[in-house]
């Protein structure tokens, strides 16, 4: 008998439990209850975009140094590339020295607009100085006019 009682005990309970989950899994489905969160956030105002400067555009003078010094090396690279076909008698000769008068155009153009620019301030001249000295030493390192503008050269870096 106290067995009895005991599984009685145990079984009911457990019993009454699947019979209500039952109950409730079989019967029309009430409208679901509103979900309250389980962590709640508070949200500040947007916090307003960093305004960047605009970016700087290289002066005039310094893209057109870039244009001639690029230029510059082309032809160098050209007339070597002409002389090599010439010694080794290859015969893409008369093509190396098309190759090379076109690069000679394109740096004439591009020397003609280096001299074009307008100066804006000093540190264009810094620049365009510095710059001359250095295309003059390359081009004709003996000459007076060369030892000149590296002197000239030398004045206004320490004048700045």
């Amino acid at each position: 008998m106290a067995t009895l009682a005991l599984a009685l005990m145990t079984v009911l309970p457990v019993r009454r439990a699947f019979a209500a989950g039952a109950a409730a899994f079989l019967s029309p489905a009430a409208a679901p209850a509103p979900a309250t969160p389980l962590h709640t956030v508070e949200v500040a105002a947007p916090v307003p975009m960093l305004t960047l400067p605009a970016p700087s555009r290289p002066s005039p003078l310094l893209a057109a140094i870039e244009d001639h010094r690029s230029a510059n090396l082309a032809v160098e690279q050209a007339v070597r590339d002409y002389v090599q076909a010439c010694e080794d008698g290859a015969p893409d000769e008369r093509l190396m020295l098309a190759i090379a008068s076109r690069a000679s155009d394109v740096e004439a153009a591009a020397f003609k607009a280096l001299m074009a620019v307008t100066l804006t301030g000093d540190e264009d001249a810094r620049a365009a100085t510095a710059y001359f000295a250095e295309f003059a030493a390359e081009t004709d390192a003996e000459a007076v006019g060369t030892r000149l503008l590296q002197r000239l050269a030398v004045l206004v870096a320490a004048a700045a």
